[in-house]
């Protein structure tokens, strides 16, 4: 597991007083992870549900299950906030299809332990609870204006006096991450340049995974959110769809420093069709990670 300072911030731990405390990434975090839950509205009227995880002072009491699905891991559900290492990065995650805001608490909880704030957002009909509500080039279309969405929502918070995140974020950049579904709109969000008629033009000789969406794309979309410059850093886990970012991915030569995560067993985004190609896309600095006998779902708690 690895640690994201966001690029282009100032050092979290160098406020001018004390020390933050600090731990390695292979170990325990310094704090606990508290979590609660946002409803809000974006600025385009969308009604949108976020998870949002912070440091809380540590404690070994037994975590908190999550709403609507039997998860419960370690985090503490509204617990205080821990201002001691503060403010702290932000991070933002996307699920995958069918998946939901907290389908991989094990990262965003780890995160909030070791100092960060994180925001996961639902992608309304296209999460467990609600899958194919609306139509899937609407959810397409939607992805990355729901995640800017859920920043500009916990920046607010942290910036009004928020009980619980007031005060909480570092500036405005952020690191974005998610899986999947997630991970396309992780590249679409930090930098990455979709081209949907490229995407459809490509698709109608071709049947990669993310080939299907392209099928109801009609002529002209475009995307409801332009890359944020704010998303300085990219963290896709089982990319796919490199395909709708322009001829040969070119458009994904503008994305922020990004890391790839890639599973040498994952049929539903192959590194050799899907990840890989998209890495060799991307701008530098880049890295990249293959896990042996990885499947497409280890990035995610509902598995």
């Amino acid at each position: 597991m690895l640690l994201l300072l966001p690029l282009g911030c100032v050092d979290p731990h160098d406020t001018g007083t004390a020390p933050a405390p600090v731990s390695e990434p292979d170990q325990p975090g310094p704090y606990s992870a508290g979590v609660t839950t946002l409803h809000f509205t974006s600025s385009a009227g969308k009604d949108l549900v976020a998870e949002a995880w912070y440091p809380t002072a540590l404690t070994d009491a037994p975590g908190d299950p999550y709403p609507e699905v039997a998860i419960v891991r370690a985090a503490h559900r509204d617990a205080p906030p821990d201002p001691q290492g503060g403010p702290y990065p932000l991070v933002a995650f996307s699920h995958g299809s069918g998946g939901i805001r907290y389908q991989s608490a094990f990262l965003t909880e780890y995160l909030a332990e070791h100092g960060y704030v994180v925001v996961a957002v639902d992608h309304v009909g296209n999460t467990l609870l609600d899958m194919g509500a609306c139509p899937e080039v609407e959810v397409l279309l939607d992805r990355p204006s729901d995640v800017v969405a859920s920043v500009d929502e916990v920046l607010a918070r942290s910036a009004g006096g928020d009980p619980l995140l007031g005060d909480m974020v570092l500036g405005e950049t952020y690191a974005m991450t998610g899986h999947s579904f997630g991970a396309f709109t992780t590249l679409a969000v930090a930098g990455g340049e979709v081209d949907l008629d490229a995407f459809t033009e490509h698709c109608a000789t071709s049947d990669e995974v993310f080939c299907d969406l392209a099928e109801s794309i009609p002529p002209g979309s475009v995307l409801t959110s332009a890359p944020d410059p704010r998303a300085v850093a990219a963290v896709p886990m089982a990319p796919g769809g490199w395909y709708a970012f322009g001829a040969d991915g070119s458009g994904l030569g503008t994305l922020a420093p990004a890391l790839f995560w890639a599973g040498t067993r994952d049929p539903s985004t192959p590194w050799e069709s899907e990840v890989h190609p998209a890495y060799l896309a991307a701008g530098t600095p880049k890295a990249e990670a293959l896990l042996t006998d990885a499947g497409h779902f280890i990035y995610s708690d509902l598995c």
